[in-house]
């Protein structure tokens, strides 16, 4: 796991994959006025985006989940929240059976769960090896708008996969692209 912040100037960044800096790039460069709630593909088959408002839960209303073949890049637009993070063991009690299609298994306890706290501007990424349960509230029930960008793990071992861009269609244009810094 790691967390960082887009609103400032992050060194680690250079040293993530060259997939996962493309994906931070594009989520600098996007005007989320722009977008709905929803999903967005950005690369076929490999890289998606959702954009979701919800308000946050207690944490036994919030089940932890991994993924084994996707990574998440969770991004906080407004609000802030808590997540739950522990990793894989075998002490970590299984909810639902590894479901291929979501690609998610579900826990009903973690054992030696942590906590952190994203707020506006903050990103957390999660690999696979990565328990994590996101929404849970800080003091009290909070609004919080996000982006959850799904990559393919396999993409981390590629050198240059490109500029990416997601196509708006309500608007027309190219979110994150040069010509729409927003």
């Amino acid at each position: 796991m790691i967390i960082g912040n887009l609103l400032s100037n992050n060194l680690e960044i250079e040293i993530l994959p060259s997939v996962i800096r493309e994906v931070l790039d594009l989520l600098k460069r996007i005007n989320f006025k722009d977008l709905e709630n929803g999903k967005y593909e950005i690369l076929k088959n490999k890289i998606y985006l959702i954009i979701n408002e919800y308000y946050t839960k207690k944490p036994e209303e919030k089940k932890a989940e991994q993924h084994k073949i996707q990574i998440d890049v969770q991004y906080i637009i407004s609000g802030k929240e808590c997540i739950g993070i522990g990793y894989d063991n075998n002490d970590n009690e299984i909810l639902d059976n590894y479901d291929l299609n979501k690609d998610r298994i579900s826990f009903k306890t973690v054992k030696n769960e942590n906590h952190i706290i994203l707020q506006e501007g903050m990103y957390a990424i999660f690999f696979p090896t990565d328990i994590h349960r996101p929404e849970l509230n800080i003091g009290g029930k909070q609004k919080v708008k996000k982006v959850v960008v799904k990559i393919d793990k396999s993409l981390l071992y590629k050198e240059d996969i490109g500029y990416l861009k997601i196509t708006v269609p309500s608007v027309g244009r190219l979110a994150g692209s040069p010509h729409n810094k927003g």
